[in-house]
């Protein structure tokens, strides 16, 4: 992989600018698209929150290896293309729950005694599912990371899961219990269930989002997939894993299509890495013209996206 630097990878890849135009771009178009509610506000800020994080994560787990802030940049115009600020409810706490819950998850990596950072995981991802119960679907996925992946997967570190997982039910039922709420509220199932897909509940813009969505996962995960040994073996176990999850998380919206936007925030948010992988470390001559194609595709979704937004407005409901 080593060779002669492009311009692409000079000029933008390496560039702390990039970063900062991209912060421009996504607050530019959260405001184009945005009625200045509260909610319009907390999401930004969660965006941009979630950005700084992924920006720390490649710092400690260096998923790129150089020196680059591309993972932000990704994720931030990856984001603001496809989020709809009015559909941002409860259930989008789960996005900044997962990327919390990630980060430990990888520091528990290869740890002789990582009961803490699994504990603080799985208490990260039950906050996740208190607030988004679909998530549940996911632990399956990251026990199989724990144990093919990251080796992790040990008795006593069962037992941290389980309890970090129960955490935030037990607030939870502290609460119910103090305000006087019926206890039939703490079994979160009633909030979603699995049944025939209906699919005509989707717009076209969502169909529209949910493909390209899908085609630059697909062309990203391929990368991975045939360049993967060149990276260290730490390295390599976190994309897998990663890998793993988003291919789980695009089936699990083909299962619950009510659930789309929060789904598709999650499927984001864990593609990053390897999108970001795909151009930074891609030494084609036409990687630049790939990423144009790329930015041009996500500013046109954001005018579908925004579009749509002027002409059905969605009520919010916490």
């Amino acid at each position: 992989m080593k060779g002669r630097k492009t311009f692409f990878d000079e000029k933008i890849v390496r560039r702390e600018y990039t970063l900062t135009i991209s912060i421009i771009l996504t607050i530019l178009i959260w405001l184009m698209r945005a009625d200045y509610s509260i909610h319009t506000w907390i999401g930004l800020t969660l965006t941009l929150g979630i950005a700084y994080m992924i920006t720390g994560m490649q710092k400690n787990f260096s998923l790129i290896r150089k020196h680059t802030e591309f993972m932000p940049t990704i994720f931030l115009i990856f984001s603001a293309a496809c989020c709809i600020p009015s559909a941002l409810t409860i259930n989008s706490i789960a996005l900044p729950a997962l990327v919390v819950a990630e980060f430990f998850l990888f520091t528990s990596y290869k740890r002789d005694k990582p009961y803490p950072q699994i504990y603080s995981c799985f208490t990260f991802l039950g906050i996740g599912t208190l607030c988004f119960p679909p998530l549940l679907l996911l632990l399956p996925i990251i026990l199989i990371s724990m144990r093919g992946f990251l080796r992790v997967l040990k008795g006593r570190n069962i037992f941290a899961a389980i309890l970090g997982l129960l955490t935030p039910y037990w607030f939870y039922l502290a609460y119910l219990l103090l305000v006087d709420e019926s206890l039939s509220a703490l079994f979160i199932f009633n909030r979603f269930s699995i049944t025939i897909p209906n699919y005509s509940i989707l717009t076209s813009p969502q169909l529209i989002t949910d493909s390209v969505i899908f085609i630059i996962v697909m062309i990203a995960a391929a990368h991975i997939l045939k360049n993967a040994f060149y990276e260290k073996l730490r390295t390599r176990m976190f994309l897998y894993s990663l890998l793993l999850q988003t291919i789980f998380l695009m089936g699990f919206n083909l299962l619950l299509p009510q659930y789309q936007h929060t789904w598709n925030l999650l499927i984001i948010f864990l593609a990053t890495p390897f999108i970001a992988h795909y151009f930074a470390l891609n030494k084609s001559k036409s990687i630049g013209l790939v990423f144009i194609i790329f930015i041009l595709t996500l500013l046109a979704l954001s005018a579908i996206n925004t579009d749509y937004i002027y002409e059905h407005l969605i009520s919010i409901s916490f």
